[in-house]
């Protein structure tokens, strides 16, 4: 079993998470409130973006975390896993991600290719912003997607780039609406100030 990989493979998607939450709160402005009951306000689509990407992230790589890799000590490593995992949310209701991790890596450089690609289901999530104190219940209609492809490098940095996209119905503070999302974003450890984050959340584009 080869450990040292499945350990930089988790430990680089944790990374991913940080640095895409951090490019989310950098991207949108204070905005104003909303237009009407079914819309929500720029903080608003900012706080349900962090809690769809942390929560989704989050739970999809802890349904990882268990991943085993077989083979020699100086071969391709080929990976290929399915994830079908389920988690309760903070404060109630769960959410369940579904899908695959593949690609192939290098055992001796460390370097490859790994591509992710998750479908999150949130079933009355109800999760609070850490930043805003906002609180939120989610339910997806039918779902989000995920994907990314992350590249390791020669010189032991990483590169990715990803998507999110989808449609779910949500609640907060006495008023409810549906609406879709849509964010990409990517970025390299060798270039922090190269990360990018752009699209509509809710109405809001960043």
């Amino acid at each position: 079993m080869f450990k040292p990989m499945v350990s930089l493979v988790l430990s680089v998607s944790r990374c991913t998470v940080a640095l895409t939450l951090a490019l989310i709160l950098g991207a949108c402005g204070d905005g104003t409130g909303p237009e009407d009951e079914g819309s929500l306000s720029q903080v608003e689509a900012q706080a349900l973006s962090s809690i769809i990407i942390s929560q989704g992230l989050l739970t999809g790589f802890s349904g990882l975390s268990g991943l085993q890799v077989d083979g020699p000590a100086l071969v391709p490593i080929t990976i290929n896993e399915s994830l079908n995992n389920t988690a309760p949310c903070d404060l109630g209701g769960s959410v369940s991600i579904q899908g695959a991790m593949s690609g192939s890596v290098e055992s001796d450089t460390f370097t490859g290719t790994i591509d992710m690609n998750f479908t999150e289901v949130h079933q009355a999530c109800s999760l609070s912003d850490p930043v805003s104190g906002l609180l939120f219940t989610i339910d997806g209609s039918p779902n989000v997607t995920f994907t990314m492809e992350m590249r390791f490098l020669s010189d032991f940095n990483q590169s990715y780039s990803g998507a999110f996209s989808g449609n779910l119905r949500w609640a907060t503070a006495g008023r409810v609406g549906a609406c879709s999302v849509q964010i990409q974003f990517s970025g390299s450890t060798a270039s922090p100030g190269s990360d990018s984050l752009s699209g509509t959340v809710c109405g809001q584009s960043f």
